[in-house]
């Protein structure tokens, strides 16, 4: 690279700023609607969630009514808007272990929990009605790969330590990519939810999970849920409503101004490039005109002349836009690690990209202006 001349590099350097900036705009929207929909487990717009709030609500807390089992099935009195609910009480838990302690997520869940999330099941079974005096668990798939000693293992009837609770492993869940909040299901610990209380005296309701019908509208299924928690509770100000739809939205208004630096970036390192190209094919098309004029000799037409250039601009575009790839990509690999997100490619990106440079570099080197009387349109 210490041979290559300014110009050069700058070109591909500009090149690759552009299509990077204009690659990661396309990834950070379409990772923000793939990552909302999988940490929703639903692609639908029909799921759901009631969440506890951090801020303090100014009703006495005498005045108010905690959320509860009996409180989440009052939203069911209206099948014209609520189907089914699933609550669920999270806590970070000791997992004791052969080699050692293990923190873990510890979910207390229903029946229809598995249901409403549409989990799967790789041994045994899961959490059923007559286990709400039962001290079991399901495992996550991650952790029960973690816990085997070998591949012929269930761990279906063994016992597991949790805190200063001996639980009976029931089944272990199909690996899933779903979450609840920021922790995997993968890598969690499921218990009944009535037998939480036995790790801790003060277990509450941390979400719970609302399967609602789909013909209705979001705005007047958020409503409806609202209302039906003062009515029950008398104050809901501590919990909010949220849904697949109305997350997006938020994260989408959150990575705005990414968006317009990305752009305002990308938008004039391209354009710097494409200046750069330009002016790159013209210089050439002056100095090679001893070049051309043998070309012309020997029998190839002005067209023919220019298809050379364009093809020598879409060759340096294409050169400049794998840079701009590479960029994209690893800048994408440090985005997913860093908000724990799946990575995924999108390869109808990558061909837009590699079609918009090659086209503006096909472009370029066919249009650029020259004063080589080789180029004059022959008669």
């Amino acid at each position: 690279m210490q041979n290559w001349p300014p110009k050069t590099l700058f070109l591909l350097l500009s090149f690759g700023l552009g299509i990077a900036s204009l690659y990661l705009l396309i990834f950070l929207g379409l990772a923000v609607r793939l990552e909302t929909a999988r940490r929703f487990h639903s692609q639908g717009l029909d799921l759901f969630f009631v969440l506890k709030k951090n801020n303090v609500t100014k009703v006495a807390p005498a005045q108010m009514r905690p959320l509860s089992v009996d409180a989440l099935e009052y939203l069911k009195h209206d099948p014209e808007y609520v189907y089914e609910v699933a609550p669920e009480a999270r806590q970070s838990q000791t997992l004791q272990t052969e080699s050692g302690d293990l923190k873990v997520q510890v979910f207390g869940v229903l029946e229809g929990y598995r249901r409403l999330h549409g989990l799967g099941i790789q041994h045994g079974r899961f959490i059923s009605q007559y286990d709400s005096a039962r001290s079991v668990c399901v495992l996550g798939n991650r952790l029960y790969s973690r816990l085997r000693k070998s591949v012929q293992d269930t761990l279906v009837g063994s016992g597991l330590r949790i805190g200063h609770q001996n639980c009976k492993i029931v089944g272990v869940l199909a690996p899933t990519q779903s979450f609840s909040g920021e922790y995997s299901i993968d890598e969690a610990v499921l218990v009944p939810y009535s037998s939480l209380a036995q790790f801790l005296p003060e277990v509450g309701i941390t979400k719970a999970a609302v399967r609602a019908n789909p013909h209705r509208p979001i705005g007047e299924v958020i409503d409806y849920i609202q209302s039906a928690l003062r009515l029950y509770l008398g104050d809901a100000s501590l919990y909010e409503v949220s849904n697949q739809q109305v997350m997006l939205k938020t994260l989408l208004d959150r990575i705005k101004i990414a968006a317009v630096v990305l752009g305002i970036m990308g938008s004039v390192a391209f354009v710097a490039g494409c200046l750069v190209l330009l002016r790159m094919m013209t210089i050439a098309k002056v100095r090679r005109g001893n070049q051309m004029e043998i070309l012309s000799c020997v029998g190839m037409t002005a067209k023919q002349l220019q298809g050379l250039f364009a093809c020598e601009g879409g060759i340096m575009a294409f050169a400049g836009a794998s840079v701009g790839i590479i960029i994209g990509l690893l800048a994408s690999m440090i985005i997913a690690r860093m908000s724990d997100w799946v990575l995924f490619v999108s390869y109808a990106s990558l061909f837009f990209c590699l079609v918009i440079s090659l086209g503006v570099g096909f472009a370029v080197g066919w249009f650029a202006p020259a004063k080589s009387p080789w180029l004059a349109p022959s008669k």
